[in-house]
């Protein structure tokens, strides 16, 4: 028999402290344990002025919240309807004039002009919301999958 693996010695290594023995399994865990366990909501489902999370769905037309393009960040309803109540009509983040988007007919040009001015800033999310135009021919873009792409990447 060749020893040389263990070093003539016979014995088992005791497990590392704080680990199970091979033996011993875990108490068990129910089923409502692991569907509750680990349910916490990301980041982005928070608002950034309230810091209380946003109710979902959070989707493209969601009620809950509102994007603001001219910095790229997101409020939820109440505190966008508070500020309105306080006659307070710019972006609360960046103090952006957000009464201009109400009076012109093509909000799509504000909207481009606004993302554009983040991505000269080098806003990553501007970047991909720019790169979305392009793809999907939103904000009065033509369509241009190679410039998407180029973004993306």
């Amino acid at each position: 028999m060749n020893q040389g693996a263990n070093n003539g010695s016979s014995d088992v290594q005791p497990p590392a402290p704080g680990m199970p023995a091979a033996d011993q399994l875990p108490d068990a865990v129910t089923e409502k344990e692991l569907m509750t366990s680990g349910h916490k909501p990301h980041e982005s489902y928070t608002c950034l002025l309230c810091c209380l999370p946003i109710a979902l769905p959070k989707g493209t037309f969601s009620r809950h919240w509102q994007f603001r393009f001219c910095c790229m960040k997101t409020a939820c309803d109440g505190c966008r309807r508070a500020s309105s109540q306080h006659g307070m009509w710019r972006c609360a983040f960046c103090r952006t004039d957000t009464t201009l988007a109400l009076d012109s007919s093509d909000v799509g040009e504000l909207w481009l002009a606004c993302i554009q001015n983040r991505v000269d800033a080098n806003d990553p999310k501007a970047t991909e919301l720019l790169a979305d135009g392009y793809y999907f021919g939103d904000y009065g873009l033509q369509p241009d999958i190679p410039r998407a792409i180029e973004l993306w990447t």
